[in-house]
């Protein structure tokens, strides 16, 4: 097409000017290297021919632009005039003036359309051009590494090349380029490194300076690209593959070389596997065990070189490739093939584990993974060993039930007063030992530093059921077994060294204590109050509660050193106690309201002259035919101190209920003041009153089970007295009966004396005594007076 310069207009396309300024190229004949050179020297010409283009394209745009603006303004009303007469037909025909004159304007409206073709023509080859050039530049920027700049040329170029008509093949190269530059980004990062052949640990090719900058230029890339995440993915896995797993394998093919096993031939949890497992886990092995520091030193350089210590690199590296990947081998080569299945692999496993834990931490510190989330090896360390740990917890807890709901539970057998704790234990024979029960002192006698915080724990034991020697006293072959329980555990626990371990025996023994509680051989509240099953509940949660309390000083200072520097039973020893407490309450409640139905007929002294003598001789009969048998069911049981506290609790209720009674009376006549004594020293009497039958009853069931040398009367006596002090209302009993048989004048002086006080009588009940039993005269109302007055 011929433009108003004469010339001719290129093509709207940029692919027929090349094809038109180039010549096909004959390649045949050619070698490799000529070949390559033609090839360079014809593109750098392409580059000059279309610069040259480009360069005349834009003047001669101009020219034109400036020429047919001008023409176009001149000619707009001729060609609007010509178009309003061709509209009405008023176009004339024939070779006239004005048909000719006509005829010039349509050919020269023909001529400004075709003008205004050319002009857009022109124009599209101008912004085609521009494409090329900017093409150009961003090959010329990544020949030179600056791949940042180029991706953001890259990418404007993508946005720009489809508003640009027939620049087709100009997007179909920018997309090329576009892939290409993707795919290099992406698998980029481990080009720029050089693994060491012996500690397979990754630097940078060496200039290290200049490698890094291009590096750190590919990550800015990758980031503009939105191909980030895929560029540091492709760089775990290099560093998974070639470094983490090269690392692991050398030290397994090591340790298999010494231990004469080999690695590919043994899979888990074979013969081979867990011998190379244990091998870690020796002395010579952990010699040679530099895995974890190798892969540290890994990951550090990684971090510096690849990274080039970018925070966020990091994270995202670490935090979704990089550590669960490593993590995973890890696990995969070391860890679970040493899984711990029986309770003698858990130690090994756990050594293992903790060297893997803190490569982990380290990780952490590195920026690798967060501190908040738990990490995949100590996740899996901490699954492998609780359920380890829980299945040892649970083979206590089976043995323990298994225990309590068998016939054992109602078979007995006698204990020391003195626990079977290890040869270690400290002996609480006094009443302060208990103060140092979780606290020992040093050779200055000093509180040593783990010993401070149980302090507090400690006093709120003062008061409670010695934890010293006791006396034997009876209890169930299954609180026995189950205190024997407790020892194994904690001992196991403390051998091992392994604080997990010593924590779950420590829960174990938790257990243990729970479950005497739960599972009760009574099946019915009528037989939980029977004096013999409550004693020896009582006897069973006395024994498990002393050893509750013992257990730690008996494993001190390796067990404080394991779990905590105050660890204590106190809690659940408290609920033993509270528990054996509840149920030898409710058997002397029970007893003690029998006691007292048969007690009330010793609160009715009328018809004494008749009837009444009878019915009250049966009621202390039958009082001391009571005491007789439970003496005889709880004294063999019950622990020394306990039984003269419940004897006395009894005891002191039946006598305080039929002295107040006495000191109620209103009136008692002489014969009532004569026969009452007589009934109630029945149960007074220094030699067959309460006190002595429980004591005789003790004494023979003493010598039964040991020689006369060692109990016979004389430690009955002793008991006698012992049970004497703790009843005090048998001494008050007998003093109200005295004073019936006495005159005012003696019972003045006995108050003066402060006998009566001494025995609980308070003023008021021996002035109504006094007159209850005289008359009113001068002798009664002086001795009242003196009562009243001293």
């Amino acid at each position: 097409m011929a433009n108003q310069h004469g010339g001719e207009v290129p093509s709207t396309t940029d692919s027929g000017v090349l094809d038109t300024l180039l010549a096909s190229i004959n390649t045949e004949g050619l070698t490799a290297s000529s070949l390559e050179q033609s090839l360079s020297a014809i593109s750098m010409r392409r580059d000059e021919v279309m610069r040259a283009l480009l360069s005349k394209t834009n003047a001669a745009c101009k020219n034109t632009a400036t020429d047919a603006a001008a023409t176009l303004a001149a000619e707009a009303g001729c060609a609007a005039a010509l178009s309003s007469l061709q509209d009405r037909g008023l176009v004339p025909e024939g070779d006239d003036l004005l048909a000719q004159t006509v005829a010039t304007a349509a050919q020269h409206t023909d001529v400004v359309a075709q003008l205004q073709n050319t002009l857009a023509s022109i124009s599209e080859v101008g912004a085609i051009a521009g494409l090329q050039q900017r093409l150009s530049h961003y090959d010329t920027l990544v020949s030179q590494g600056a791949f940042c700049d180029a991706a953001g040329v890259l990418l404007q170029l993508q946005q720009d090349v489809s508003t640009v008509a027939g620049a087709e093949s100009t997007g179909t190269a920018v997309e090329e380029r576009m892939q290409l530059f993707k795919e290099y980004v992406i698998s980029a990062p481990p080009q720029y490194l050089v693994l060491d052949p012996a500690s397979h640990i990754p630097a940078l090719i060496p200039p290290t300076q200049q490698t890094g900058a291009a590096l750190a230029q590919v990550w800015q890339a990758a980031a503009a690209l939105g191909v980030l995440p895929n560029s540091l993915q492709n760089l775990s896995t290099f560093i998974v593959d070639n470094c983490v797993k090269a690392i692991i394998r050398d030290e397994l093919l090591a340790i298999a070389s010494a231990n004469n096993a080999t690695v590919m031939e043994s899979p888990a949890n074979s013969i081979a596997s867990s011998a190379l497992s244990a091998a870690t886990t020796t002395r010579a092995g952990a010699a040679r065990a530099g895995a974890e520091r190798t892969l540290y030193r890994c990951f550090k350089s990684v971090c510096e070189s690849a990274l080039g210590s970018n925070a966020g690199l990091i994270r995202q590296l670490g935090m979704e490739y990089l550590w669960p990947g490593a993590s995973g081998a890890y696990i995969a080569a070391k860890l679970r093939p040493a899984k711990p299945v029986e309770d003698s692999e858990l130690a090994g496993f756990m050594r293992a584990g903790s060297l893997a834990i803190k490569l982990e931490e380290k990780a952490v510190k590195l920026g690798l993974w967060s501190a908040k989330i738990e990490g995949p090896i100590a996740k899996f360390v901490r699954q492998a060993v609780g359920r380890v740990l829980a299945d040892k917890r649970v083979k206590y807890a089976t043995a323990a039930r298994d225990l309590l709901t068998s016939s054992a539970a109602k078979e007995t057998t006698i204990v020391s007063g003195i626990l079977p704790l290890p040869a270690k234990a400290p002996s609480f024979g006094s009443a302060s030992a208990s103060r140092a029960l979780f606290a020992s002192s040093d050779n200055r006698g000093t509180t040593t530093s783990t010993t401070v915080a149980a302090t507090a724990a400690v006093a709120e034991l003062h008061g409670e059921p010695p934890i010293g020697d006791v006396g034997p006293y009876a209890v169930s072959r299954a609180a026995a077994g189950l205190v024997s329980l407790m020892l194994d555990a904690l001992g196991e626990a403390c051998r091992s060294g392994s604080a997990a371990l010593a924590q779950a025996m420590c829960g174990a023994v938790v257990d243990l204590a729970s479950l005497l509680l739960a599972l009760d051989p009574s099946t019915t509240d009528q037989e939980r109050v029977l004096p013999y099953i409550a004693a020896l509940r009582y006897n069973d949660c006395l024994h498990v509660y002393r050893t509750l309390c013992l257990l730690p000083q008996a494993h001190a200072p390796r067990l404080q050193s394991l779990v905590h520097p105050a660890v204590n039973f106190i809690a659940p020893a408290r609920r033993v106690r509270d528990f054996g407490d509840a149920a030898m309450q409710s058997m002397v409640s029970r007893q003690r309201s029998d006691l007292l139905d048969i007690a009330s007929e010793l609160r009715n002294w009328k018809d004494l002259d008749g009837p009444g003598v009878i019915r009250c001789n049966k009621a202390t009969r039958q009082l001391l035919a009571a005491f007789q048998r439970l003496t005889s069911v709880l004294h063999g049981v019950l622990p020394k101190y306990m039984f003269i506290n419940v004897a006395s609790e009894l005891v002191n209720a039946v006598c305080g209920v039929i002295a107040d009674a006495i000191l109620e009376m209103g009136d008692i006549s002489e014969d009532e003041s004569k026969q009452i004594p007589n009934i109630i020293g029945l149960l007074t009497a220094p030699d067959t009153g309460i006190i002595a039958t429980i004591a005789f009853m003790s004494s023979s069931m003493t010598r039964e089970s040991e020689s006369v040398e060692k109990s016979g009367l004389h430690g009955a006596k002793i008991e006698q007295n012992e049970l004497a002090m703790a009843c005090s209302q048998v001494a008050r009993l007998k003093e109200v009966c005295e004073l019936l048989d006495i005159p005012s004048r003696e019972i003045a002086l006995r108050w003066r004396s402060g006998r009566l006080a001494a025995v609980g009588l308070t003023k008021e009940q021996v002035v109504a005594m006094v007159r209850a039993l005289f008359e009113d005269n001068e002798f009664s109302r002086a001795s009242v007076n003196a009562i009243l007055q001293s």
